[in-house]
């Protein structure tokens, strides 16, 4: 017998079939501000992508809370389709 990890009677999920789709520019900026800008009234978040997000790329986007400070944020795209950012500390930067 088999295990699929389903439930008795359901078809399996189709296999993924290359990489993700890439995600353009202006919809990685609406999901990273949705993560980033928190919930309330003072966590405010804008971001900022050069260009849209391609699998196996890593973006170098901007991310601007209402200090108005900016930080880096480097993004890429999951295997699964997901945006992964992480703010890395600003002494290793280069510029």
């Amino acid at each position: 017998m088999l295990f699929t990890g389903g439930s008795p009677g359901s078809s399996p999920r189709p296999a993924r079939a290359g990489p993700p789709a890439p995600v353009s520019a202006f919809e990685a900026e609406h999901r990273l501000e949705l993560r980033f800008g928190g919930h309330g009234d003072d966590e405010t978040a804008a971001v900022s992508c050069p260009y849209r997000i391609e699998p196996r790329q890593l973006v170098r986007c901007e991310l601007r809370y209402a200090d108005g400070i900016a930080r880096a944020m480097l993004v890429r795209l999951a295997p699964s389709g997901e945006l992964e950012a992480v703010i890395p500390y600003p002494a290793t930067l280069r510029r």
